[in-house]
């Protein structure tokens, strides 16, 4: 998270209130940059392999294909809302996504939205242009990764739009849900016999969790609820029933 505060990413807060409050005063659990910030940011703590792990286990690309077994070659680095040249015919003077994930031979683009915030595919386009006019990333195989903000038949409908206006030369796409996020990581803390390991697993679920991100919880795991909210009435009545709004 501090990173985020470090780029200057407190969108959500005005001027006003940044000098009247400190950070401990301020709810940041609306507020997109800092949770990518804290997720993104221990990847990189973490052994290569163990990043991947969690990037394989959390993302899925349009027809539920899981990304490849092994990592790119070489150690994963990353950058936070780097400023890049715009690519193809953009009158805007720079983009800038997320994070870019670096590998030898491989960069993963990593778009991330959060509450009712969309993914975009004219902001996919401009991210991938970017990427492809930026000399250091030329050869290299390119990757973006949806984190938030999609379902899966919105991801796939935005996946085709893009593919039609990037033809043949299209990069993969993977959608990251952050539920799936948190279910993968819970599920290596618990085999994780490392305290490293441990401590920056368990900072990824409490950010998560601070997020919103969490269990879902039907009715009917909580008996004494069930037992309370019984309704004995029949069908076409309950049709016929409003909810306040």
């Amino acid at each position: 998270m501090l990173k985020a505060y470090l780029r200057g990413k407190r969108r959500g807060l005005h001027a006003e209130e940044e000098q009247s409050i400190g950070l401990a005063d301020r709810d940041l659990s609306g507020l997109e940059d800092p949770l990518t910030a804290a997720i993104f940011a221990r990847l990189t703590y973490l052994d290569p392999v163990d990043s991947w792990a969690l990037l394989r286990g959390a993302c899925s690309g349009p027809e539920n294909e899981p990304i490849p077994d092994a990592p790119p070659p070489g150690p994963m680095t990353a950058e936070f809302w780097p400023r890049l040249a715009p690519g193809g015919a953009s009158t805007k003077s720079w983009v800038e996504p997320d994070v870019l994930l670096i590998w030898d031979d491989s960069v993963f683009i990593v778009e991330a939205k959060h509450i009712s915030d969309h993914q975009k595919e004219s902001q996919w386009l401009e991210e991938i242009l970017a990427i492809r006019a930026e000399p250091r990333f030329a050869g290299m195989s390119i990757h973006l990764i949806a984190a938030g903000g999609v379902y899966l038949e919105d991801f796939r409908k935005t996946v085709m739009g893009a593919r039609r206006e990037l033809g043949a030369s299209a990069p993969r796409f993977w959608s990251l849900p952050w539920r799936r996020l948190r279910v993968v990581a819970e599920d290596r803390l618990r085999a994780s016999t490392s305290a490293r390991d441990n401590a920056i697993l368990t900072d990824m679920v409490y950010a998560l969790e601070a997020w919103g991100y969490r269990h879902r919880l039907s009715f009917d795991s909580l008996p004494a609820a069930t037992r309370a909210l019984q309704i004995n009435m029949p069908l076409d009545v309950l049709l016929t029933w409003r909810t306040r709004r």
